[in-house]
């Protein structure tokens, strides 16, 4: 039933039998033009592509009478040009350049959207191209005994040698990479481990030697410390 499931929902699947001969492993993989639809008919959200957009703004729409659109950068209120990390539906009859694409990619499904909207299609019912399967339910009465994406050991090496090299500090970590691979909340905490890690180093070098002012100055920092984080956590927000 749940393989039969995800052929109509034209996944590939590639079954392997266990050692022991009594569990089913599959290997599934979404080919790029059912991603495509699904996004298009789930009104799935992609970044948009910075330069790109800036020109569709520029150039207007005549057809639907959109004069064009010039929005003023000024750097002293925001280092973040206006059309940078702009998340809009995704459609299939778009230009596909307005998509942001990452490096070393050919398109703008990267590998975490395409984990992203595989998880939906076998969840989402069948009218919107999904498998309809309640992973939960199956999960929770052992007809599946688990679900996981694999490892590309390759992404993982060279992303784990950035994070473990005696330059980096902790404040340096890639945290963009780390939100491409392993998802928003490992990479949000992350980011809030270099922000506190920075801020303490902050803290040691302001240390005063009379316990009084120490406890005045460990205040004053808290506050900053999180008042600080604040805007951090918004920047992360809109990576």
């Amino acid at each position: 039933m749940v393989v039969n499931a995800m052929l109509e929902a034209k996944l590939e699947l590639f079954p392997y039998l266990s050692v022991q001969g009594d569990e089913l492993i599959v290997l599934i993989r979404c080919p790029l033009h059912v991603l495509q639809r699904f996004a298009d008919k789930s009104d799935f959200e992609m970044r948009a592509d910075p330069a790109q957009l800036e020109l569709t703004l520029k150039a207007g729409n005549p057809q639907y009478r959109i004069a064009p659109i010039q929005i003023t950068h000024d750097v002293d209120i925001t280092p973040i040009p206006p059309t940078e990390y702009i998340y809009f539906k995704y459609e299939q009859d778009l230009n596909p350049n307005i998509y942001y694409v990452y490096a070393g990619l050919q398109d703008a499904f990267s590998k975490s959207v395409r984990l992203k909207l595989t998880f939906n299609i076998l969840r989402a019912p069948k009218r919107m191209g999904g498998c309809d399967i309640e992973l939960s339910k199956l999960l929770f009465k052992k007809k599946i005994l688990c679900m996981f994406p694999m490892h590309d050991k390759e992404q993982a090496k060279q992303l784990l040698a950035r994070c473990w090299h005696w330059g980096t500090m902790p404040w340096d970590i890639p945290t963009h990479d780390l939100k491409e691979y392993f998802g928003e909340k490992i990479a949000l905490y992350n980011v809030f481990i270099a922000h506190y890690s920075y801020w303490c180093d902050t803290r040691m070098q302001t240390i005063p030697p009379v316990l009084p002012i120490y406890s005045v100055v460990i205040t004053i920092w808290s506050i900053f410390m999180l008042e600080y984080w604040k805007r951090e956590e918004f920047r992360a927000s809109l990576r």
